[in-house]
Parts: structure tokens; sequence; C-alpha cells
């Protein structure tokens, strides 16, 4: 599943921000990436559970954002996005139950 996961990331990656890099338009590409990202964390519900969807619709959303609003710099777009993926990370490092390995 894992490897599904970043074989998705890519293709949505090139996809996404691919178009824009004859263009060198640095905000699109990586505000692209930021949406890739955030639709490739859909796809790990199924090994971390609902926090992966929650992750993965509020980077979404700020990436969305970014391409609406061009006015606020995109810098701005990209820290919220790097500070909820941080945040979400140190809660399922320190307060997420430990899995039992079947077997």
């Amino acid at each position: 599943m894992i490897y599904l996961g970043i074989a998705l990331l890519f293709i949505l990656m090139f996809l996404i921000a691919g178009p824009f890099i004859p263009t060198w338009n640095w905000r699109m590409i990586w505000l692209g990436v930021s949406l890739a990202t955030g639709v490739h964390f859909l796809i790990f519900y199924f090994m971390h559970g609902r926090s992966m969807v929650v992750l993965g619709a509020c980077c979404i959303a700020v990436a969305v954002s970014g391409y609406a609003v061009s006015s606020v710099p995109t810098a701005i777009f990209l820290m919220a996005d790097g500070l909820i993926k941080l945040g979400f990370g140190i809660r399922m490092l320190f307060f997420s139950k430990p899995t039992r390995a079947k077997g």
C-alpha cells in the first residue's frame, strides 16, 4: 500500500504541477505539489485511519485557497501547509495508540 501511495504522489505531482514547469510559474508549481501531497494522504486512510482523511482535506483546502487568492504570498500557504503536517505528525507520534502485528 505504501508503494501505491508513493506512486500516486508522483503521478499527481506530474499531472497537477507538471504543466506549469515550462513557464517556471513557481507559485502554481508549489501549490500543485502541495495539492498532490494532500490528495495522496487520502489513500493512507487504510493504514492510519481517519486522521489521514482530515490531514488530506486540510492540505487540499490550503492549496485550493492558494490557487483562489493570488494576492496572498505563496509562502504563507506553504507555511500553513507545513504547520498542518507538523501538527498532525506530532499528534500521530505522541498520541496515537501503537498497533500490534498479527502473526
